[in-house]
């Protein structure tokens, strides 16, 4: 049978898959106390900023930094900044909880959408387009929504996406119920179902004597992930590691794989070399880092060791609501054009010509 995968087997399972196995693996073998306590503040800077916050800013050399995005994409590029800027200013002189509350969910839509998104290349790279019982694309979503659904029931979860309560919980209708039962039952029709859509997929597999390893391996990886760090793990550090490694790591890899792959159409030659790589992460993560230090100086001091003494404070940290919104709400305006701009340009179709031409290539 032949494997197909989406960029490179030794990409795939190297940049795709083995950083969250191994993920899994830190988090069972550390100490159950390691994972209740605070976060490390080297382990925080590697993964938000170098990862979480970094990734983000990626989405530059895919935009503002890419001539021929710039000339598709020009009305988007500068409106939904200037309109994400004006929504969230006045969501915050509402309320703060809320303006928290409506970028999780953000957040929430965009991480899984991505998750479906590579789901859709895997598909499309391995002519996977049989209809089944269980279907893929409902398999993916559900991998991701179920885990969140519980975390919508259960009050106790010591993690927070960004702030604490900034997603609604309902666990209160629960109290009479045993949550170890609720946490049984949760977890034997998830994995129940996706055994089912299993067996189902590797039968079809056997029929069509097509592999379909990779769409498999993503899927399950997914499942196992959102279950492991919302539901299994009650834990800040575990959700954050499982939650941000899995989600920027690959986008990382999507961002430079597009590069290389539209320039080797292009021109006939991998444009972004090793080095080049390296020079773009480096700078996507220096951005990231003064963001995080604005952040810090100016709203919420949460690293003020680490941050001052690397730049001095210049400003006392705002204190005047009008103030703060003002400050939050530019801040926040990279992280949610991210969001939205990547429903955009990573969308097939006559606004992004040749793109899925570019992502099935086999260079």
């Amino acid at each position: 049978m032949q494997i197909r995968w989406l960029f490179s087997k030794g990409m795939d399972l190297g940049g795709l898959f083995l950083p969250v196995w191994v993920t899994w693996c830190v988090c069972f073998l550390l100490p159950s106390n390691w994972l209740q306590s605070e976060i490390p503040l080297m382990l925080w800077v590697l993964i938000v900023i170098g990862i979480d916050v970094g990734h983000v800013w990626s989405t530059l050399f895919r935009s503002y930094f890419s001539p021929i995005d710039r000339s598709m994409h020009y009305k988007s590029l500068w409106l939904i900044p200037i309109m994400a800027f004006i929504v969230f200013f006045g969501i915050s002189q509402l309320s703060i909880v809320y303006f928290w509350r409506v970028l999780a969910y953000l957040a929430l839509y965009h991480f899984i959408k991505q998750q479906y998104g590579f789901l859709r290349l895997y598909k499309a790279k391995g002519h996977d387009f049989q209809r089944k019982f269980i279907p893929d694309n409902f398999i993916i979503y559900f991998s991701m929504l179920v885990p969140v659904l519980f975390w919508h029931l259960q009050e106790s979860r010591q993690f927070s996406w960004f702030i604490d309560g900034d997603f609604y919980t309902v666990g209160a209708f629960l109290k009479s119920f045993d949550p170890s039962s609720i946490k049984f039952s949760f977890s034997f029709i998830y994995f129940s179902i996706i055994i089912c859509w299993l067996i189902e997929d590797v039968i079809r597999q056997q029929k069509s004597k097509i592999s379909k390893l990779p769409k498999q391996l993503w899927i399950i990886t997914t499942a196992l992930n959102w279950y492991i760090g919302i539901v299994y793990f009650n834990s800040d550090l575990a959700f954050t590691l499982t939650n941000v490694i899995a989600h920027g790591i690959p986008y990382y890899i999507l961002i430079f794989t597009f590069i290389r792959k539209r320039s080797f159409q292009r021109r006939g030659t991998p444009y972004i070399t090793k080095n080049k790589m390296v020079w773009m992460v480096g700078a996507v993560i220096v951005i990231g880092f003064f963001e995080e230090y604005l952040w810090d100086m100016l709203v919420y001091r949460d690293h003020e060791d680490f941050f001052s003494n690397i730049i001095t404070y210049t400003v006392d940290q705002f204190s005047n609501p009008l103030v703060v919104g003002l400050a939050m709400s530019i801040l926040v305006v990279p992280q949610i054009t991210h969001y939205i701009l990547d429903g955009i340009i990573w969308k097939t179709g006559p606004k992004n010509p040749g793109l899925k031409e570019i992502m099935l290539n086999n260079e």
